[in-house]
């Protein structure tokens, strides 16, 4: 599942390489998604990978839940990704980290990497 809002450059990158990644992954299903809601949507049983930007990284890697840097919550309407992930606490996700600013081609041999080996 790949996280981010394509109006948004800095918060785009997950999408585009999900997009990339889908054309030569094909044992892998890629969903887009805007809000964690939809991680709702998914089959418990199953393993789901999560691609997100994450600042303060500086390679593609596995990272944990509480590595997802939030915003304050004021309101229902302020969830983000890691607070959803941690008030759900489910155990079938993996986040696989994606550098702020890194350019598409490198995220994207990165991420691949790391999905052929699981």
């Amino acid at each position: 599942m790949c996280f981010g809002n394509e109006l948004l450059e800095e918060d785009r990158l997950a999408l585009d390489v999900g997009k990339a990644l889908q054309k030569e992954m094909r044992c892998f299903e890629f969903f887009f998604a805007r809000n964690p809601e939809a991680l709702l949507n998914y089959e418990k049983e199953k393993q789901i990978f999560i691609l997100d930007v994450v600042r303060g990284i500086n390679c593609v890697r596995f990272v944990e839940v509480d590595e997802l840097k939030g915003r304050s919550i004021f309101s229902g309407h302020d969830y983000d990704l890691g607070t959803f992930l941690l008030l759900s606490r489910m155990k079938n996700v993996k986040i696989i980290g994606l550098p702020s600013g890194m350019k598409l081609r490198e995220a994207k041999k990165q991420a691949k990497q790391l999905l052929e080996k699981e």
